[in-house]
C-alpha cells in the first residue's frame, strides 16, 4: 500500500528568475531520490531497489514508508515544472530538459491514472522513474550548475 500526502511547496510567481527557480527546485528534489537510492555500500544498491520495488510490506513498514516519500518528491517533481508555462523561454532554450521532464510526467500520470494504490501498479512506476529520472536528471543538471558557475563569475 501506498501513503498519500496533500503536502506542496509554496506558490512563485511567475517570470524568468522564478522559472528558473523552479528548474533549480525540480533538479533538488531529485537529487534527493538519488541520494535516497544511492544511500547503500554498491554492492547493496541493486538489491535495495528491488526490493523497494518488488516487496510486499506492511504499510507502516521503512519499505513502504521510503516507497511514499519518493512518491511525493516525484509529485512535488511534475507540480513544480508543470508550473512554467508552455510558452517560457526556457523550454525553446532547453528542449531537453523538457523532453525528459515530459517522461518524468508521463510515468507519473501513468501512476496517478491508476486508482489502485497496489504493489503492481507501484512496481511499474518505480521501475519507469528509475530510467525517467535517471535522463531528467542528466539533462537538467549541467543548466542549473551552469547557472550557478555564472553567478559565481559575477
Amino acid at each position: 500500500m501506498m501513503a498519500k500526502s496533500s503536502e506542496s511547496l509554496p506558490p512563485i510567481p511567475p517570470g524568468q528568475e522564478f522559472e528558473q527557480e523552479r528548474f533549480w527546485q525540480a533538479y533538488l528534489l531529485g537529487n534527493q531520490i538519488v541520494m535516497y537510492l544511492a544511500a547503500r555500500p554498491p554492492t547493496e544498491a541493486e538489491t535495495f531497489a528491488a526490493i523497494l520495488q518488488n516487496a510486499v510490506v506492511p504499510e507502516n513498514s521503512a519499505v513502504a514508508r521510503g516507497r511514499a516519500g519518493v512518491l511525493q518528491l516525484t509529485k512535488q517533481i511534475v507540480a513544480t515544472m508543470s508550473a512554467i508555462p508552455p510558452e517560457s523561454a526556457l523550454w525553446s532554450s532547453h528542449p531537453e530538459v523538457l523532453k525528459a521532464f515530459e517522461g518524468l510526467r508521463r510515468i507519473y500520470a501513468e501512476y496517478e491514472s491508476n486508482s489502485d494504490s497496489n504493489l503492481e501498479n507501484w512496481t511499474k512506476f518505480f521501475g519507469g522513474l528509475r530510467t525517467e529520472l535517471v535522463e531528467f536528471m542528466v539533462r537538467i543538471g549541467p543548466v542549473v550548475e551552469g547557472w550557478e558557475e555564472e553567478a559565481k563569475q559575477r
